[in-house]
């Protein structure tokens, strides 16, 4: 391998363990108050911790719905209360051999932002303005930070910006 090649993939290798090392559950609470939705926190998003004790699954009464390359699903209660979609993943860490992707963080902080979208949506003032046909990853960028209370007192202007006032439902996250 030419050693342009070779130093390219050892810094691709080094981005990749930089990424997987970037924190993505928070100790916060998932209670009744919605997240923040800093800039910040939408550079760095993190799932808040359930309020579920997991010792009160009922196992008699859970099924496994299925299973996958990520880990299994299961339908559970707790005590009395449920029934909700459990998944549990196989690696509890990043495996050394697969740098490049972590199941576990990648669906955590996926719906931490989709959690902040929704609350900024919900308190809405000023207004969320995108652009609804992003072409670039700056773009895509841009849109995800519109979200946040900074990017909402940012100016967007033109005839292709679009509001953003609903949210298609969603399946809750319990952390």
């Amino acid at each position: 391998m030419p050693p342009d090649v070779q130093a390219w993939l050892r810094a691709q290798q080094e981005k990749q363990k930089v990424a997987q090392s970037v924190p993505f559950l928070s100790e916060e609470k998932m209670d009744d108050r919605p997240p923040s939705c800093s800039a910040a926190d939408f550079d760095m998003p993190r799932l808040r911790r359930s309020l579920f004790d997991l010792h009160a699954i009922d196992l008699e009464r859970s099924d496994r719905l299925g299973g996958g390359l990520d880990g299994f699903v299961w339908k559970v209660r707790f005590l009395e209360r449920g029934p909700y979609v459990l998944k549990v993943f196989w690696d509890s860490a990043p495996l050394p051999e697969c740098s490049h992707y972590y199941s576990a963080q990648r669906e955590c902080r996926n719906a931490a932002l989709l959690q902040m979208m929704e609350a900024a949506i919900k308190e809405a003032m000023p207004p969320i303005l995108v652009n609804p046909a992003p072409k670039t990853r700056h773009d895509a960028l841009d849109n995800t930070v519109a979200f946040s209370h900074e990017g909402r007192k940012g100016v967007l202007s033109g005839p292709k910006i679009m509001t953003i006032s609903s949210i298609p439902r969603m399946r809750q996250w319990y952390g």
